[in-house]
């Protein structure tokens, strides 16, 4: 199907290449809001872990590119490059954008995240179009992006929500097992597992409000059914893509990222991203029944 719709690739292979040879908006000297002091009394490789993960942050901060946000996790287009972005090809160094306020940067931000998900609505909906009809239909697909747009930056928000609880609980569990190795060590272990829980039963959601107009709730409920009832078949799944897509980037990465070479890989994983894709919306048109409420999204007037 993808070898057909060439056009698939285009929105991951230009954020990619925006995020390799555009401009970079970074926050260095935020980095010092992460900084403590090292209390005296400690051994000498305690110290030594705590300088590290201080210079390791301030490193992280100096060198992230916050556009990055324009792929948001989970929800954004999918794609190679990130905030850790490779060297320009082009000789000279990208125009750079310095923010040093938080609540500026947290903004910005936010806009960037709010972009990135409806660029990320538009691709997924190209992709359930061209699973289920057999062909993309660009203006139709612009013309349900605003509701595709809203409905998943509400998953989006049920995401924030959920990861902000199990966050905070994971937080207070290790302050309060903190005494005590072993508790700490098993409520981390807990703690992995039940966020590793959630993202397999969440995955499928983005599918049913592209491909049946189902709203947020429905879409989860949809996801959560299909995990359950096709277990197996869903852990398959995601393990072998997780596997193709950690070996493909073994790959890509063999191109040198300061030569056009890291132009190929771009291409090549714009192609592998646009075949996983496809693939997951195929698996779920076939396993997940058409619900009874809903309605083809080109046909639809469901807000």
């Amino acid at each position: 199907m993808v070898t057909r719709q060439l056009w698939l690739l285009v929105l991951p292979a230009s954020l990619d290449a925006f995020l390799w040879l555009g401009p970079r908006l970074k926050a260095p000297g935020l980095g010092r809001l992460f900084g403590f002091d090292i209390p005296p009394g400690l051994d000498a490789q305690t110290r030594l872990f705590a300088q590290q993960l201080q210079d390791s942050v301030r490193q992280a901060f100096e060198s992230f590119n916050w556009l990055a946000w324009l792929r948001p996790a989970l929800l954004g287009v999918p794609g190679l490059v990130g905030g850790m972005e490779p060297a320009s090809p082009m000789g000279r160094a990208p125009l750079e954008w310095q923010v040093n306020d938080p609540a500026t940067l947290l903004g910005i931000t936010l806009v960037l995240a709010v972009i990135g998900i409806g660029l990320g609505g538009l691709y997924w909906s190209l992709i359930a179009r061209q699973a289920r009809d057999g062909r993309i239909d660009w203006v139709a697909a612009l013309g349900r992006l605003p509701v595709v747009w809203r409905r998943m930056a509400g998953l989006a928000l049920l995401i924030g929500l959920a990861l902000l609880i199990w966050l905070s609980t994971t937080l207070i569990s290790l302050a309060l097992g903190s005494a005590f190795d072993i508790i700490g060590a098993l409520v981390l272990i807990l703690a992995l597992s039940l966020l590793t829980w959630l993202l397999f039963y969440i995955t499928f959601s983005i599918h049913g409000i592209v491909l049946y107009d189902q709203r947020v709730l429905e879409a989860v409920r949809a996801s959560v059914w299909l995990g359950r009832t096709h277990f197996w078949s869903v852990f398959g799944l995601l393990a072998a893509f997780i596997a193709i897509d950690f070996g493909m980037r073994l790959i890509w990465s063999l191109a040198p990222a300061d030569s056009w070479l890291w132009a190929a890989a771009i291409g090549g994983n714009a192609f592998v991203v646009a075949g996983l894709s496809m693939a997951t919306m195929v698996f779920y048109i076939e396993r997940v029944p058409i619900p009874g409420s809903a309605l083809a999204p080109q046909h639809t007037q469901r807000v």
